[in-house]
């Protein structure tokens, strides 16, 4: 298969902005082994064997595992530019960022259960699993 220029270009600028989005947050993720799934628009098809689904997945996967290593690479090679200061700074921006990502979290789910239990809601409790309460539209 001949992949073209502009293809290669693509995959490297995704490679590239999914590394600075990710190198943002430096905390190891717990990861939790799912099984593997066809994913789009190969999921959309309909005419693929078994053969070809599990032939597509472990080609996803694999591709996956080399955008994660070239992702750890770059990191590993820009960590060794920075000075012990400069990795402090980093190391306190991101720990600055993680403690405002959870205090906007810990917010988020206190204002939505202030809003569960704040007693103005129909008798059923006002909700009904569409995202809108009847009442705070009435007031």
């Amino acid at each position: 298969m001949k992949v073209s220029s502009l293809s290669k270009v693509a995959l490297v600028g995704a490679i590239l902005v999914g590394a600075l989005v990710g190198f943002a947050d430096d905390k190891p993720k717990e990861k939790t082994k799912k099984a593997p799934k066809l994913v789009q628009p190969w999921s959309l098809m309909s005419s693929l064997s078994d053969d070809q689904k599990t032939q597509i997945i472990d080609l996803h996967q694999k591709a996956n595992d080399e955008v994660n290593a070239i992702r750890d690479k770059e990191k590993n090679d820009i960590m060794a530019l920075l000075s012990d200061e400069q990795k402090k700074e980093l190391e306190e921006a991101l720990a600055k960022k993680a403690a405002e990502d959870k205090a906007r979290k810990n917010e988020k789910e206190s204002k939505g259960d202030k809003d569960d239990h704040d007693g103005d809601h129909h008798k059923d409790g006002g909700d009904h699993g569409d995202g809108n309460n009847d009442m705070k539209d009435a007031n």
